[in-house]
């Protein structure tokens, strides 16, 4: 009896935490409220909380960053299960960060052609806005910055109009939570072409020329934006 209260328990945990994540109309990359806010609102045991977060984690629907908190990898992941999961397992394998730079490079700058081709009115109109807030942001947050950066890289593949790339894209952000490419916050290369100013400028580059509609130009914009991570993650890992 006293294992099934606890299976049940720890399922209206789950729920609530689902709930809460609907109501509060969080987002890929929002941050989850602390262990300790939750086990209050809810009226349980921060250890039923932790339960329900590292099963939810494991289904890949949060991502634990450590030390930063827990957030939210995909509000509708009852229909990417197979994507997370990809990207569960490939991280595990610790992936090198240089390989997903490549891939990266060869994915990303077809799907910037094609968003800058396909993008409707209210994809211009939420890639706009995104941009508009980068000033707000500062270098230093590195939260904020991780957020916005997945954000906008998954807003351009979904301007893109074509489901497969942006399957493709989930699973490589959802490595960058993992392994190696997490770790290389820490070793930021000091170098100014490699600083978080440029690739914010970078951004705003790719931006442009999706809202003026230049498929060649968000092609090259992009390329320049990814080449220059790839030529990061060599010098961080290949000693390049």
């Amino acid at each position: 009896m006293e294992s099934t209260k606890k299976t049940k328990l720890y399922d209206i945990v789950i729920q609530e935490i689902r709930k809460m994540i609907a109501e509060k109309e969080l987002k890929a990359g929002d941050k989850l409220p602390p262990e300790r806010t939750i086990a209050t609102t809810l009226a349980v045991s921060r250890n039923s909380v932790r339960q329900a977060i590292s099963a939810l984690i494991s289904k890949g629907v949060l991502i634990s960053r450590q030390g930063d908190g827990t957030y939210l990898a995909n509000p509708n992941i009852h229909n990417s299960d197979v994507v997370i999961e990809l990207g569960k397992r490939l991280g595990e394998e610790m992936i090198s960060p240089v390989e997903i730079a490549e891939a990266r490079l060869y994915i990303e700058c077809e799907i910037a052609r094609l968003c800058a081709l396909n993008a409707n009115e209210e994809i211009c109109k939420q890639l706009a806005e995104m941009v508009a807030d980068y000033p707000k942001i500062g270098n230093e947050d590195k939260a904020a910055l991780n957020r916005i950066n997945r954000q906008f890289h998954l807003l351009v593949a979904k301007g893109c109009g074509n489901r497969v790339y942006y399957s493709l894209m989930e699973t490589l952000m959802n490595l960058m939570d993992y392994g190696l490419w997490y770790k290389a916050e820490n070793y930021r290369a000091p170098m100014p072409e490699y600083s978080r100013e440029t690739h914010r400028n970078q951004h705003l580059m790719i931006a442009d020329a999706i809202l003026r509609h230049s498929s060649g130009d968000a092609w090259v914009a992009m390329h320049e934006h990814l080449k220059n991570i790839e030529e990061e993650m060599s010098m961080i890992f290949l000693d390049k």
